[in-house]
């Protein structure tokens, strides 16, 4: 390949992946905000806002790192969103309660989603958004 080749390639790829991302970005905030709005705790919503008020506070691992691909695992990602949204005590099989409850918010369709950084924002920004609509009138 030349080149000008691979300037185009890699151009349509990076497109590409940005289509992906914004996708997967869209589908976890809206199943963010259903979240939030059918079953999050109010006590949820407030850890999952202070969580992000911390990282912003962070200037070298800030919220948009945090979900970054350069934070290293999604795996873990999805780990510590769910540790820092939902704050169980000991858990027993802490991996076994994580999976529980990504199941239970996404079903079977979305499952794979939280794996990736931009859909655990997207989810995060949605169920915040939606709290930071309601808090004030509770």
């Amino acid at each position: 390949m030349s080149d000008d080749v691979d300037v185009v390639v890699l151009e349509r790829l990076r497109a590409s992946k940005r289509k992906g991302e914004a996708a997967d970005y869209k589908d976890g905030y809206d199943l963010g905000t259903k979240w939030a709005e059918q079953s999050a705790e109010v006590s949820a919503l407030q850890r999952l806002e202070q969580f992000r008020d911390d990282r912003e506070a962070e200037p070298d691992y800030d919220w948009d790192y945090y979900f970054s691909e350069q934070e290293g695992s999604d795996d873990e990602t999805d780990a510590s969103l769910f540790f820092a949204i939902m704050a169980p005590e000991a858990a027993t099989d802490p991996q076994a309660v994580v999976k529980d409850f990504w199941r239970s918010v996404t079903g079977d369709s979305l499952q794979q989603a939280t794996n990736r950084g931009s859909f655990l924002k997207g989810f995060a920004e949605g169920a915040i958004d939606l709290w930071l609509s309601v808090k004030d009138k509770l």
